[in-house]
């Protein structure tokens, strides 16, 4: 048979040139069926050996109910701030570690073919295992709806992916139960930790005020009334000291003027009469001060003017007598009230220093009001804290448990007809492409439009097919 170079015809504008005995495929199959048959047959003992050596595939499925507390919230807030997804993504984690998958293995006797390590055997199963939200219920009564999950593993063996999953169901409740208790544990723990450290900063701040008040004792502004009015009653004591030692002063003037063998009587009398002059210049007749020594004068002149004369002689030795008497009073009143000057001084300064010590003790007070206000709102806290570990001690938070057990699947997830059928559609399709590469490689005329294309003629006439 003469080759060609352009064995293409143009199959119009709707598309580019397609070969031309694929516009005779029955022609191909009379041509190329020796070929073909032959193609076909040796792809098919790979094909039936590959259906052969495929393992079914069972895959069976258990279902958890993840709920919220049994409790209301309003009544015990739980301490766990993750989400579902979080934690059960947390769970799953865990359910898929490698010493988890590992135990499996170990506990069901998992296997796969005879060269395959333990490693790849684990790999397999971590593949094999899936977890994944279903459904959610609505409970009802404003609480969170409770969400199912469907874990579903696939194995050669059915009994052994029911166990296998029944296990992983199993293993997810405990280690929700196990991750929420610790959880809970340990922000008790944070909890009670914080609340002792602002304990201990309370009170160390309450020893500094009380070593704050120890140290400025007499300025603190609890005693700034206290103070002043002391303050008060020395300015007072002052002043009237001032004035007794003055009007002393005066009588002892007349005293020492006076005749030693004077009359006592008489220089009392002198006395009152300047006291009352005093008195008279800064008070008015009806002053009590006025009034009382205007008195004490005219029984003083009645005793003296009812006194024997020989008594009035009698009685001047003793002129000397009181004459150092009232010295000594004048000296004791004047150490008194030079006495009194330091602490005036004193107690201005504790006056003067008072609100600057109120600003600090103030600071002072402030800070540990705040640290007591910290302190009680960590010990609320820490209370709730424990109550919400009670709660999932006594397993009444969110809890996982199993709705529905996983049963050996009786069939697998993908047929063994499924892998036939796909073998037979790879066989004929290799028989295909022997067909068309035959004529590839060894070309024929197969249409008139072909003949005058490779001529560059036009054809006269045809002879039909005989049969």
């Amino acid at each position: 048979m003469a080759e060609y170079d352009d064995e293409f015809v143009d199959a119009g504008s709707q598309g580019p040139p397609i070969p031309a005995f694929l516009t005779d495929p029955l022609g191909i199959l009379k041509r190329r069926w020796l070929w073909m048959l032959l193609a076909g047959a040796v792809s098919t003992l790979p094909a039936v050996a590959l259906v052969l050596s495929q393992r079914m595939e069972y895959k069976a499925s258990a279902k958890v109910m993840l709920a919220g507390q049994t409790i209301p919230t309003d009544l015990v807030r739980s301490t766990i701030a993750e989400g579902v997804d979080e934690q059960v993504n947390a769970m799953a984690v865990e359910v898929l570690s490698r010493p988890s998958l590992g135990a499996l293995v170990d506990e069901h006797d998992l296997v796969l073919e005879t060269d395959t390590t333990r490693e790849e055997i684990i790999q397999r199963l971590r593949e094999a295992i899936t977890i994944k939200a279903e459904q959610a219920v609505n409970t009802g009564g404003g609480r969170r709806a409770s969400l199912i999950y469907v874990i579903g593993v696939s194995w050669h063996d059915p009994l052994r992916a029911a166990l296998v999953a029944n296990d992983v169901a199993a293993r997810l409740m405990e280690v929700n139960i196990r991750r929420r208790t610790v959880q809970t544990t340990r922000t008790t723990e944070f909890l009670r930790r914080e609340m002792e450290r602002v304990g201990t900063a309370q009170r160390e701040q309450t020893r500094l005020i009380a070593s704050f008040n120890a140290k400025h004792r007499g300025e603190l502004p609890s005693e700034l009334s206290m103070n002043l009015a002391r303050l008060e009653r020395l300015q007072q004591q002052r002043e009237l000291l001032s004035m007794q030692i003055s009007q002393a002063e005066g009588r002892l003037l007349v005293r020492r003027a006076a005749r030693p063998n004077d009359d006592p009587e008489a220089l009392h009398l002198a006395e009152l009469r300047q006291s009352l002059a005093e008195q008279r210049a800064a008070h008015t007749d009806e002053h009590p001060n006025v009034r009382a020594l205007m008195r004490q004068l005219e029984e003083t002149e009645a005793r003296l003017a009812a006194r024997d004369p020989s008594e009035r002689e009698a009685h001047g030795g003793m002129a000397a007598a009181a004459l150092v008497a009232a010295e000594r009073d004048v000296a004791q009143m004047r150490a008194q009230l030079q006495a009194i000057g330091p602490q005036m001084t004193e107690l201005e300064g504790r006056v003067g220093r008072t609100p600057q010590v109120g600003e600090e003790l103030a600071a002072l007070e402030q800070r540990e009001l705040g640290l007591r206000e910290n302190y009680s709102e960590a010990l609320h806290k820490v209370n709730d804290a424990e109550l919400a570990e009670n709660l999932e001690r006594a397993q009444h938070g969110a809890q996982i448990s199993h709705v529905e057990a996983a049963r050996p699947p009786t069939r697998p997830t993908r047929p063994r007809s499924q892998l036939i059928v796909v073998a037979i559609v790879a066989v004929i399709g290799a028989m295909g492409l022997a067909g068309v590469g035959l004529e590839l490689i060894d070309p024929v005329i197969v249409s008139r439009a072909q003949t005058e294309q490779m001529t560059a003629m036009p054809l006269l006439g045809s002879i039909p097919r005989i049969s």
